[in-house]
C-alpha cells in the first residue's frame, strides 16, 4: 500500500463520509456486516489528503466492537479493503475508520456519526 499509493501509515489520515449515501454531517444508520462505500468529500483542506483526492471511494464493511464506558451501545468501525482513486484505478488497501460510538439502535441498524477520519494500517482484525 505504501509503495504503490505513496501512503504513510504513520502520518496519513483521510477525512471521509463513512457511507456515501448518508449526510455529510450528523448520524447515519449502519448495518453490521453490510458492505459500505466511503467517499472523500468534495471540499478538503488545502494541502491535505493528496493521496486520496476528493471523490476517492473506499469500499469496505461495517463492524461493531465491544461496549465500553465511552460507548455503552458499542463502537462502530469500518474496515475498507479497496480504494478507487479517480483517474488512477482500484487498489487493495487496509484503511480503518476511527472508533465511532453507536448513539442508538434502530431496527438492527447502528446510528453513528457519518463523517470521520480513517487511517491506513498494516492489518486489522474485525471484532467477533
Amino acid at each position: 500500500m505504501s509503495g504503490v499509493l505513496g501512503w504513510d501509515i504513520l502520518n496519513d489520515r483521510f477525512d471521509l463520509h463513512l457511507d456515501e449515501r448518508g449526510p455529510s454531517r450528523g448520524l447515519w444508520g449502519f448495518t453490521p456486516g453490510a458492505p459500505v462505500t466511503g467517499r472523500v468529500p468534495d471540499t478538503i483542506l488545502p494541502g491535505r489528503q493528496l493521496q486520496a483526492p476528493p471523490r476517492t471511494l473506499f469500499h469496505g464493511r461495517v463492524y461493531i466492537g465491544e461496549k465500553t464506558s465511552g460507548a455503552p451501545l458499542g463502537e462502530l468501525v469500518i474496515i475498507y479493503d479497496q480504494v478507487e482513486i479517480p483517474g488512477k484505478g482500484k487498489f487493495p488497501v487496509c484503511v480503518v475508520s476511527e472508533l465511532n460510538a453507536v448513539r442508538e439502535w434502530k431496527n438492527g441498524t447502528a446510528m453513528a456519526q457519518n463523517n470521520l477520519i480513517a487511517t491506513p494500517v498494516i492489518n486489522w482484525k474485525p471484532p467477533r
